[in-house]
């Protein structure tokens, strides 16, 4: 096998749809675990991200998630490590030949010849040089070759010298008990038995603690926009605030959304335990998330092509609409969630 042209993939529709939402260090984790039998769909993996959005303060990525299951299984997923430049690629060479992937920050070309450093997934050896997968909106091919030298001028290193590369591999044991089970036992056994959740009372538990909805992070992220709108004029200069006040937004909301529309509740195990009503009060509030997304999208593309006071207030008021249907949403999801757990547990 000629592994530069014959390991070449074009990502299906599917596969285009579920990935491009996602931020780019979780597109790399997905392209790693599609390709594995494990896991039955990547989107099983976020049912609990809604009790762990955290709002961020100055950051570009204002929502982000801590504390969640995912977050807390990636250590079992992942080993990360700081090698120094002269040990990086015998390095790969030895993990990736011992059945490992690796991913890491990578500078890639956009469109218009500009570079970004993203996370790409480096999946095998390949004659002289390595397979490379990175995909957005414009790349849609996965598996591609890169040669030694391409590669390590596109790493970012630190001002020691060396790169931080994550290396990836789903253990036996694992792989074993994640496809022994379909449905609510597999529903159960990602929730119960690797992320830790309990019902007691109808009162929901992770490792012994309770959990709740807490401050909604959509509502503290409009509160930040609707205190300082005079920085919304400064948006065409500003990368950051457009990458806040859009992309980022949608990296990790519709992950969520599309956890449950599109992979959970189309479970027929999984949508039996949920009273009918609970599940179609979150349908109807995931329409309204994703045609306030859309009017949000909207409202950011005409304040970015012209800061005027109409196009700063429109898109205030967007934000505004997109944090209540969210938070709708939430709740749904909540009931959800805490269904399935009654349901399979009697607690």
């Amino acid at each position: 096998m000629n592994t530069r042209t014959e390991s070449r993939h074009v990502l299906t529709p599917l596969e285009e749809e579920e990935s491009l939402p996602l931020v780019c260090y979780e597109r790399s984790l997905y392209h790693f675990l599609r390709r594995n039998e494990a896991f039955a769909g990547f989107y099983w993996l976020y049912a609990d991200r809604h009790y762990h959005m955290h709002y961020m303060a100055g950051e570009n990525e204002a929502l982000q998630f801590d504390g969640d299951g995912l977050t807390r299984l990636l250590p079992q997923l992942e080993t990360v490590e700081q090698i120094p430049a002269q040990d990086l690629f015998p390095r790969l060479r030895d993990r990736l030949e011992s059945g490992w992937q690796a991913r890491s920050m990578l500078l890639t070309k956009r469109p218009d010849g500009s570079q970004y450093t993203t996370s790409s997934l480096i999946e095998a050896v390949a004659d002289d040089g390595f397979i490379v997968t990175k995909t957005n909106e414009h790349i849609h091919e996965t598996m591609t070759y890169v040669s030694v030298d391409d590669l390590f001028a596109r790493f970012k290193f630190m001002a020691d010298g060396s790169a931080v590369v994550g290396f990836l591999k789903i253990n036996p044991g694992l792989r074993a008990e994640l496809t022994s089970r379909t449905g609510a036992a597999l529903f159960m056994y990602i929730m119960k038995d690797l992320y830790g959740y309990e019902l007691r009372d109808r009162v929901l538990y992770m490792s012994g603690r309770p959990v709740g909805l807490e401050e909604s992070a959509c509502r503290q992220l409009y509160d930040s926009v609707r205190d300082d709108p005079g920085a919304l004029f400064g948006i065409q200069s500003d990368k950051g605030l457009q990458l806040r006040l859009n992309k980022h937004i949608g990296n990790k909301l519709q992950p969520l959304w599309r956890t449950w529309e599109a992979c959970l509740l189309p479970d027929p195990e999984i949508a039996s335990c949920i009273p009918e009503e609970v599940s179609s009060a979150l349908r109807n509030a995931g329409s309204d998330c994703h045609a306030a997304h859309s009017e949000l999208q909207k409202r950011f593309i005409l304040l970015a092509r012209r800061q005027t006071q109409r196009t700063v207030d429109g898109y205030i008021a967007a934000l505004d609409a997109l944090a209540t249907s969210h938070d709708r949403w939430t709740d749904a999801a909540d009931r959800c969630f805490t269904a399935i757990l009654h349901e399979c547990t009697g607690a």
